[in-house]
């Protein structure tokens, strides 16, 4: 948060004029999401974004890495962590070179169509596998 405030700063920029990309365990593995403003959803690095530009109202791109327990709520904090930090098998590797692809089209596509062009175009809803 602090490097994208200064950042912010020294560019003369708005928050509006920046895309934050970032992992999301709210969604599923794979999944991307644009929003144009909202909460941290409990995400430490979007806190503290948030915090150091003093306002939630900027783009962002989340890319869905799942939860520890498949869509369960009940994980214990250590295997949040475990997942959030943890490595990804092979098959997620797969997956994640095309969803990072993807996702690269994606912020591309915000910048010349803008967000909400994007969000209709690139967000996608995948399912956990049973």
């Amino acid at each position: 948060g602090q490097s994208v405030g200064a950042a912010l700063r020294f560019y003369k920029l708005k928050p509006e004029q920046v895309i934050v990309v970032y992992d999301d365990v709210s969604i599923p593995f794979g999944s991307l999401r644009f929003r144009m403003a909202g909460s941290a959803g409990g995400h430490n690095g979007v806190k503290s974004i948030i915090a150091h530009l003093g306002s939630d109202r900027f783009p962002r791109l989340k890319i869905g890495i799942g939860n520890a327990n498949d869509g369960a709520r009940n994980e214990t904090q250590n295997s949040m962590t475990s997942h959030v930090l943890g490595k990804f098998s092979t098959s997620e590797t797969n997956e994640l070179e095309n969803t990072l692809a993807t996702a690269a089209e994606a912020v591309q596509f915000s910048l010349s169509e803008g967000v909400e062009a994007a969000a209709n175009a690139f967000n996608t809803s995948k399912k956990p596998e049973a």
